[in-house]
């Protein structure tokens, strides 16, 4: 896959682990990623439904067609997108971000070798994670856990005894992802405070949480157990989501953060590179060339 040529140079810690699914049921292929660049990932689609776990960072998914949908998955997230589903990272741009993939074959014989798993209980999962293609989900916490710990086991992974806990970690990932999300529903008071902070002029959060009738400890909690973010850092990334495009659109940069009420260009800048990867000067050019990529298909 060819680079633009102004993305960073790729810098962090990716590892495959296909040779590891041998005997695993409905698992094809992944990998590992805890990147400190961005990514360059246009429109592409795979034969098989593709499972993410993101530990850290931010993942955004297009997902084009005659109704275009996206889906967001913050750290201590699920995301699972359909077979054959043409998608992309948003504008292209994977963001640093740590995070781990499976392909999963739902059409693959249900043996269990090498697995807790029985033929009933991966015919269960196998439906479970049907019901929830196309959609993004919060894991539970002992899904951070499993990340630590095949971070540390798979560059020992060529040892036999390692090679079986990352098998076991993978298969235990896989039902924590077919598990209820669980969790009561969102209060009302946490619509009112996402209405408040995605306000334009932006309000600060003690603001918000007086518009919600609740204290900002208490927005805070919310925040946490429902988007997995704190409220600070949830409406920076919707001031950066209307930057981006509004950039896209031509708006000239320093425009574009004055009228977002960011305190300089080069604070404004300093926030762009993080949540996205790039430069807000190089961004308008790569939106423009993801739009204009074939679909790629592995």
């Amino acid at each position: 896959m060819p680079l633009p040529s102004f993305l960073p140079a790729e810098h962090g810690e990716r590892r495959e682990f296909n040779a590891l699914l041998a005997g695993m049921p409905l698992l094809r292929r992944g990998a590992m990623h805890c990147m400190d660049t961005a990514l360059w990932l246009p429109n592409h689609r795979h034969d098989h439904a593709e499972l993410h776990y993101v530990h850290r960072g931010r993942l955004d998914v297009d997902l084009p067609g005659r109704v275009p949908r996206r889906l967001v998955a913050s750290g201590g997230w699920f995301m699972l997108t359909a077979p054959l589903r043409v998608h992309r990272a948003r504008d292209g741009i994977m963001p640093p971000v740590q995070l781990l993939w499976v392909q999963l074959d739902p059409g693959r014989d249900d043996t269990a070798h090498g697995t807790p798993f029985d033929t009933a209980a991966l015919i269960r999962l196998r439906r479970a994670l049907r019901a929830r293609y196309d959609s993004a989900w919060p894991a539970p916490p002992a899904a951070a856990e499993v990340f630590r710990r095949l971070r540390g086991l798979l560059p020992a992974a060529g040892d036999p005894l390692v090679a079986s806990a990352v098998r076991a970690a993978l298969a235990e990932l896989l039902v924590l992802a077919a598990q209820p999300s669980g969790g009561r529903p969102p209060p009302p008071a946490l619509d009112r405070a996402l209405a408040a902070l995605a306000a334009d002029p932006p309000c600060t959060v003690p603001a918000a949480a007086r518009a919600a009738g609740i204290s900002p400890g208490t927005l805070h909690a919310l925040y946490g157990e429902h988007l997995g973010a704190t409220p600070a850092a949830w409406q920076l990334a919707r001031r950066l989501d209307r930057a981006r495009d509004r950039i896209a659109a031509g708006e000239a940069v320093a425009d574009v953060a004055r009228t977002l009420g960011f305190s300089s260009p080069r604070y404004f800048a300093h926030a762009f590179r993080r949540e996205v990867g790039i430069a807000p000067s190089l961004f308008a050019g790569l939106r423009a060339r993801v739009c204009s990529e074939p679909t790629l298909a592995w």
